[in-house]
């Protein structure tokens, strides 16, 4: 199977990567979205003992509309150590999430 590079995820989380290690303290979260009009849902589960994960954290944020960065962009959080999943939804008609990127990562 060839991935089709004109192709874009309507949501896209940069960074962190996926099962990326990060110090405690601020993480900052970037990424890009296709449609900078919209804005964008954000959920930090954080994982228990039992691998169950739980609401931590919520906001939202807009993407940016400057030109050369149309779409992108960026929030910084706290985090104590962990296992997270963050979730970034593009917010369709009455706040639904319409589509989403998600990210596993751990906080030491």
């Amino acid at each position: 199977m060839v991935r089709d590079a004109s192709m874009v995820a309507p949501v896209w989380i940069i960074d962190p990567q996926e099962d990326l290690t990060l110090p405690s303290g601020p993480v900052k979260f970037n990424g890009r979205s296709t449609d900078p009009s919209k804005k964008l849902h954000w959920q930090i589960l954080r994982e228990n003992s039992n691998g169950d994960k739980s609401s931590y954290l919520a906001g939202q944020v807009t993407a940016s509309t400057v030109p050369g960065q149309g779409g992108t962009f960026s929030f910084t959080v706290g985090l104590g150590a962990g296992r997270y999943e963050l979730r970034v939804s593009l917010m369709g008609p009455n706040d639904a999430d319409i589509a989403t990127d998600t990210r596993t990562f751990t906080v030491r």
